[in-house]
């Protein structure tokens, strides 16, 4: 090879002196002489980021306090993001000048609840992230100040699904879309303590803590299988419900108050199953709700509500009768926050979807 002759590439790329594109996205978007500059453009274009909750409501928590925080994702930008918002309680939610503290993300978030200590929440992220966050700390002075604690990212894909672990110590267990488990302890930080990397063959799509015995928990799967877990063993998981004609979307570990410790999934097929842990793979009930997939389950002593992928919610007792059912969302409703209500006659609860839906219903 001749490399008197070889080609200068940086002198072949350099951009060259006549290359003068507009310079507003007003004079960009009448030239002809620029025609690929797509890229250039939006930049020009895209609006800054707004302190907003995004419509698409997917999570509400609430604390002993009665102080809520709803999460919203972006999901029909180019950009997908999020944001979460606190208040003082439900009947202010929606209301932006009763706001407590918000907070805008550049991440999805796909999960979210309150620790034992009310003044601290942990979400789980697209990017398999895990953060640990504080409403409000005595060194910084009275009132809020929202502030993160500590994040890790320790999943290789999302966090699909979360739960605390009940108990003195404070604990908490996550899933992934690449079937991983992991176990956390979160305190001053947060710190896994023990990862499962193959629990599951595919997402993992609900985590369900016994709050009877810290030590076992259940997972559900879109490998059309569920998983008994008790961390005091050394080969900890066991089958609950396998091979099973649709893949899991939720599961639901009830008290002794609820369901005698009765295991509830849901599935793709929009049917919800009872299983007896004592009696793996044998639903003792099983209950057709929607056409499509179940996307939560949550009881309120005896009583349960289901949401699917739909604009539904179905609330049963625990005879499986069907106590109520109401359409009162535009769009998809996507989780659910019990009232605590003395009244042995009335139940009420707050939906959350999308289209910023936030709506109390009574039955």
């Amino acid at each position: 090879m001749d490399y008197h002759k070889r080609l200068d590439m940086v002198e072949m790329f350099k951009e060259p002196p006549e290359y003068k594109p507009p310079g507003t996205a007003e004079e960009l978007a009448c030239s002809v002489d620029y025609p690929n500059m797509n890229s250039l453009q939006y930049r020009m274009t895209r609006k800054a980021t707004q302190n907003v909750l995004h419509p698409c409501l997917e999570h509400v928590a609430r604390n002993g306090n009665g102080q809520i925080i709803v999460a919203g994702n972006d999901l029909m930008g180019r950009r997908w993001g999020s944001s979460f918002y606190g208040w003082e309680s439900a009947e202010e939610v929606l209301d932006d000048s009763k706001v407590s503290f918000k907070r805008q993300c550049r991440y999805c978030i796909t999960a979210l609840q309150f620790t034992k200590d009310p003044n601290l929440f942990i979400i789980g992220t697209d990017k398999g992230s895990v953060e640990l966050w504080s409403t409000r700390n005595e060194a910084r002075g009275e009132g809020y100040s929202l502030y993160l604690v500590d994040g890790q990212s320790e999943h290789i894909e999302g966090v699909s699904a979360m739960d605390l672990i009940e108990g003195e110590e404070n604990k908490l267990i996550t899933g992934s879309h690449d079937g991983c488990l992991k176990v956390w302890n979160y305190a001053a930080d947060l710190h896994s303590t023990t990862t499962m990397a193959m629990a599951h063959t595919d997402a993992i799509t609900g985590l369900s803590t016994n709050r009877e015995d810290n030590m076992m928990f259940a997972s559900s799967s879109l490998d059309h299988s569920a998983l008994l877990w008790d961390l005091r063993k050394p080969r900890p998981a066991s089958a609950l419900f396998d091979g099973h004609n649709f893949g899991f979307t939720t599961v639901y570990w009830t008290t002794r108050k609820e369901a005698n410790c009765i295991v509830a999934l849901g599935d793709e097929a929009g049917n919800v199953h009872f299983i007896d842990i004592r009696q793996p793979d044998v639903p003792t009930h099983s209950v057709k709700v929607f056409n499509k997939k179940i996307h939560k389950i949550s009881f309120n002593g005896t009583q349960f509500v289901v949401l699917g992928n739909t604009n539904q919610a179905r609330f049963y007792d625990e005879n499986l009768a069907l106590l109520h059912e109401c359409t009162p969302a535009p769009n998809y409703l996507r989780d659910v926050v019990w009232e605590n209500s003395d009244s042995k006659e009335k139940s009420s609860c707050w939906l959350v979807g999308w289209d910023t839906f936030f709506q109390k219903v009574e039955y």
